[in-house]
């Protein structure tokens, strides 16, 4: 029955090639003319395998480890690059990108042996599975709150989503793929922090009132992450019940592999709060 459903999701795709529209095209296109590094600038990549929602990092990896002149117009530094992830049904708040970034990874006041190569940086987490006490646990970072992460963390990923393809030993993980990101971060040691901007978010509503900026709501469902707007699709696959049953399947696959992290106890999560936005 999983293998159904699993065939059923992917039958969307059917190996197809999805054009970009023309408006993106031209972006693609002005950026892949221009010599050297062209940030800020907009390169459309092609995976050339369907990893599913995964692939949005799977596939960014691949192009980047692969394509030389699509490093090169990112700026070229392998070791120093940091992939961001992020749903394509969102629109964000203008300073979401720049602010994670500047947190994350060029905050002059981390902590002594604060290592940002081994770092997850998101405005949204919690801990996989849930419920107390919490034991065994991943910290699950929402790209759908922005996943940012450097590149070099990313030596093993193409590996992993070799089992998300047709014949592989993660069917399930391939509708939760922020379950696969964790157990990903997680079993290769590195630590997921959420951004602490809800202080800042309670003095930019003041000035927004003060300047007669339009209000925002971030935190409205609890997640508290600078979303403009979320689109939501009908998706019965990947929602509710549903993806509660794909995530504890998800977790079994990686159990099979060797690639759950276990002997963790405590919340696995941690709020970057040694920093200044």
């Amino acid at each position: 029955q999983r293998s159904q459903v699993y065939n059923k999701r992917r039958s969307h795709w059917n190996g197809k090639r999805i054009e970009p529209p023309p408006w993106l095209a031209r972006l693609d296109a002005a950026a892949r003319s221009t010599k050297g590094p062209c940030a800020p600038c907009v390169v459309v990549a092609h995976p050339a395998r369907d990893y599913g929602p995964a692939t949005k990092l799977v596939g960014a990896v691949e192009a980047l480890r692969r394509d030389p002149e699509l490093l090169e117009k990112a700026g070229g530094d392998r070791e120093d690059a940091v992939v961001v992830a992020a749903d394509d049904d969102h629109e964000w708040e203008p300073f979401a990108l720049a602010t994670l970034l500047h947190v994350g990874f060029s905050s002059s006041s981390a902590p002594v042996g604060y290592d940002a190569a081994k770092t997850v940086w998101t405005y949204y987490s919690y801990p996989f599975p849930r419920g107390r006490p919490v034991t065994d646990a991943v910290c699950v970072a929402q790209a759908g709150d922005m996943l940012a992460a450097p590149l070099s963390l990313f030596a093993e990923l193409e590996r992993w989503g070799r089992e998300l393809l047709p014949g592989g030993g993660l069917p399930s993980c391939f509708f939760v793929d922020d379950l696969f990101f964790a157990a990903y971060a997680a079993y290769h040691r590195s630590t997921v922090y959420t951004h602490p901007w809800r202080r800042w978010l309670f003095r930019e509503s003041k000035r927004r009132q003060r300047t007669g900026e339009p209000a925002f709501k971030p935190c409205a469902q609890g997640g508290c992450s600078p979303k403009t707007m979320q689109l939501r699709y009908p998706d019965g696959l990947a929602m509710g019940g549903v993806r509660e049953r794909h995530s504890q399947n998800c977790r079994s696959e990686l159990e099979a592999l060797g690639w759950w992290t276990r002997g963790a106890e405590g919340n696995p999560c941690l709020l970057g709060d040694f920093v200044s936005a």
